[in-house]
């Protein structure tokens, strides 16, 4: 599953989820202005979280799309 949203500013969230019978998981990247940010982990638990900070927006959008 896959969902996005995004704001008059293009900023962005891209959220992915993985379900079967053992496991439930997400996965979901941020772009905000020249910041990316991911996090991931089970859903319903505390999200591990990484958050890169680059020289401009430019360049954010680039990362975010390769990630």
């Amino acid at each position: 599953m896959k969902n996005e949203k995004m704001n008059a500013q293009n900023d962005w969230t891209r959220y992915f989820k993985y379900e079967d019978s053992q496991s439930s998981k997400f996965w979901e990247i941020t772009l905000s202005s020249n910041t990316v940010t991911t996090a991931w982990g089970r859903t319903g638990r505390k999200a591990q979280q990484h958050t890169r900070t680059l020289a401009n927006s430019e360049k954010a959008e680039l990362f975010a799309a390769r990630v």
